[in-house]
Order: C-alpha cells, then sequence, then structure tokens
C-alpha cells in the first residue's frame, strides 16, 4: 500500500509562501491553520521521527512503512519518492515529537507554535514546513539565500497534496495546490491539471444534513434542511467552495435522487461526518 504525500493539517491556511526575501527564499511554507488555538499536524501514511530538535525546535520525519523501515510516497509530480519531511516552531506543549518513534496514519506528530531563536520574530501559532527527497537529519547554511536549507530540497507547493479526505481549504494567498481525494494512492483517483472527476460524497453518519443555500446567521447555516443523507448513502459532489463560511467550515454542493425527486444542496465538510469516494 502506498500513501499520497498530504498536508497533514485539518485547515489549510497558508500565511507565507515560498520565495518570500525576508524569511523564505527557499520552498518552505507557513500554515497557521484555523487561526485560533494551537492545530497539529496529523500523520497521513507513516512517518519515522529520524532527527531533533533541531535549530527553531524543528524535528525531521522520513516517509516509511508501519515498521518504520524507509519507503516511497506518490507526490504531486506522479513520481514515487523516499521523503522527510521538516516541520518548525512547534511549541512542544501538547504534543513533543519523540526521535526514532513511528507515527502512523492518522497520529498527531506535531502542533503548531511560534518558537524561535533569539533576534528572529515569529508572529502567531504556526507550522513552518518543508520538503526533501531521500533521508534528512538536519540543515545546511546557504549563504546565496541567506537561509538553512536540506539537501535535495523540493518545491512543497508543487509536490504535496491537499487530500480532499483529511483537509479543507481556507486561504492559499493564490497557490494552487494539487488535490487527492483519498490518502492511499491509487491510480486515477488523483486529478489531472485541467481534468474534472466524478466524486461523490458519502454520509458516515445518520446526520449529514444537505441545505438548502449557503445562508448564515449568528455562525450557523440557517437554511432549510431539505434531505438528511442516511449513513452509507451517496450524494454527487458538483462543485466545492474553496473557502470557509461563517461556520468555520468549507462546503460542497451536492445532488441526489431520493424517491425520483432531484435534490440540489450544500452539505458541510465536516470531516467527522463524510468520505469522499470517487465513482467508478
Amino acid at each position: 500500500m502506498m500513501f499520497n504525500l498530504c498536508y497533514g493539517m485539518k485547515t489549510i491556511n497558508i500565511t507565507q509562501l515560498p520565495g518570500d526575501p525576508f524569511s523564505h527564499p527557499n520552498y518552505a511554507v507557513d500554515l497557521a491553520g484555523m487561526d485560533a488555538g494551537i492545530d497539529v499536524w496529523r500523520a497521513v501514511g507513516n512517518w519515522r521521527c529520524t532527527a531533533g530538535p533541531w535549530g527553531n525546535n524543528t524535528f525531521f520525519f522520513v516517509s516509511c512503512d508501519a515498521s518504520g523501515n524507509h519507503c516511497k510516497v506518490r507526490c504531486a509530480d506522479g513520481r514515487d519518492r523516499v521523503i522527510t519531511l521538516a516541520l518548525t516552531h512547534g511549541a512542544g506543549l501538547y504534543v513533543r515529537p519523540v526521535v526514532g518513534k513511528v507515527y502512523r496514519d492518522g497520529q498527531v506528530m506535531y502542533e503548531e507554535g511560534r518558537v524561535a531563536q533569539p533576534g528572529q520574530n515569529v508572529t502567531g501559532n504556526h507550522i513552518h514546513a518543508e520538503i526533501a527527497e531521500g533521508v534528512q537529519i538536519s540543515k545546511h547554511y546557504d549563504s546565496s539565500m541567506g537561509v538553512y536549507r536540506m539537501n535535495h530540497e523540493l518545491n512543497i507547493l508543487k509536490y504535496m497534496f491537499v487530500c480532499r479526505e483529511r483537509s479543507v481549504i481556507k486561504n492559499t494567498k493564490g497557490a494552487v495546490l494539487p488535490v487527492c481525494y483519498t490518502a492511499k494512492y491509487s491510480p486515477g483517483i488523483i486529478v489531472p491539471e485541467g481534468k474534472d472527476m466524478l466524486l461523490d460524497i458519502v454520509a458516515k453518519k445518520e446526520k449529514l444534513n444537505i441545505r438548502k443555500s449557503l445562508t448564515f446567521s449568528g455562525g450557523k447555516n440557517t437554511s432549510p434542511v431539505l434531505y438528511c443523507m442516511p449513513k452509507g448513502s451517496r450524494a454527487a459532489v458538483t462543485h466545492f467552495t474553496e473557502r470557509f463560511e461563517a461556520d468555520g467550515y468549507e462546503w460542497a454542493q451536492v445532488s441526489l435522487v431520493v424517491d425520483d425527486k432531484t435534490i440540489n444542496g450544500y452539505v458541510q465538510l465536516d470531516t467527522k461526518s463524510y468520505i469522499i469516494k470517487v465513482r467508478r
């Protein structure tokens, strides 16, 4: 079984892109989650902590199998690689990585924070994320960029997926991110750029409400409930809103037929209530 290389935060909220000459002249990206409290990075697939803490509380994780042996993941360019993931600035208040530990799919690996070296300015809780090919356990100083970076560094925006099964998008700062629909790699599940794919939302429990519109009051959707999807039932996805609404969630426009009547409406993308499936 192979996993896709995916962001491990539930909320994809990019606050700084690669190429910023002040602190991101390399391929790093900053992710701030919900902008409230402390969000975490969960393993998508299996990752072994190889080293840390380094510098600004950086920990290094390498892609592996469930036993901790190095293995490849499917990257967004279509190639398979052993990948090192470096996560930085974690506060370590609730989660502190353990070197040598294997973090299996779904387990919390790291938490956001603002830990920095003396004299450095870090604003707001976030995770500074970088990836590189192969097994890396440290960074080297690149004098041409004035920054510490891993060997064989890769552009995280081009090689890492947003997994619809695990994450929702709040802000990409204009970047176009590759998307996959399941954490486990399967041929045909990754959407090539410019292509469409037929997708279904499947109810994980009885209360996946389809609402008439995106009408909010007091942080809640107040539009009428058109239908409550039973567990295991499917609705075709026709559109993702690609943003957070007033309730703090992304929504999807869906369509299904019940008793020969077509129902078109919106469902809240709370990952506790649904899974995404590719229609065969």
